[in-house]
């Protein structure tokens, strides 16, 4: 048997064998990005809401992102 033949065979079973892992972490990954996904939206973030004073607070304390846009309702630009 030839010593190139054989170092080519080796080189591409790991080949494979790393692809595979690869494979595996990407998917791993992926079912840990939808699992927070899931999460998150459990707890209300996609929506948007009209919030007082009073919830407010509540809302924006429990969350490390929070996109707010706050308006009067009297501003000709805010209707």
């Amino acid at each position: 048997m030839d010593l190139n033949s054989v170092k080519l065979t080796i080189s591409k079973s790991n080949l494979a064998f790393g692809n595979g892992m690869a494979a595996a972490a990407r998917g791993y990954q992926k079912e840990k990005e939808a699992e927070k996904r899931e999460a998150l939206k459990k707890e209300g973030h996609g929506e948007c809401k009209d919030r007082t004073e009073g919830f407010f607070l509540g809302d924006v304390a429990g969350s490390d992102k929070v996109i707010c846009h706050f308006y009067k309702q009297k501003f000709y630009r805010c209707k």
